[in-house]
């Protein structure tokens, strides 16, 4: 399955997160329209489960800078660490 989200920025691109239908664990991928301005772009992406009357909520934080780099960071209230994935254009 794959969700389309606009960059709002103006240029009617997109970004994309391509995952399973299946429940479970998932790998979500995240891609984009090639970037046609060289202004970095950001976007926030919310995830929430819910497992009964309890829901856990984490944004990641989706950054196009120039061209052809992809910068996901998430930042989680709990966690005093942050995780950086890099992809760039194949």
């Amino acid at each position: 399955m794959t969700t389309q989200v606009p960059w709002n920025d103006g240029t009617g691109e997109s970004l994309y997160l391509t995952y399973g239908a299946s429940e479970g664990n998932q790998t979500v991928t995240v891609t984009s329209d090639a970037h046609t301005g060289y202004i970095e772009r950001t976007r926030d992406i919310v995830f929430s489960v819910t497992a009964g009357s309890t829901t856990i909520s984490r944004t990641l934080t989706v950054r196009q800078a120039g061209k052809d780099i992809i910068i996901i960071t998430r930042n989680d209230v709990a966690s005093t660490e942050n995780e950086v994935a890099v992809g760039y254009e194949q």
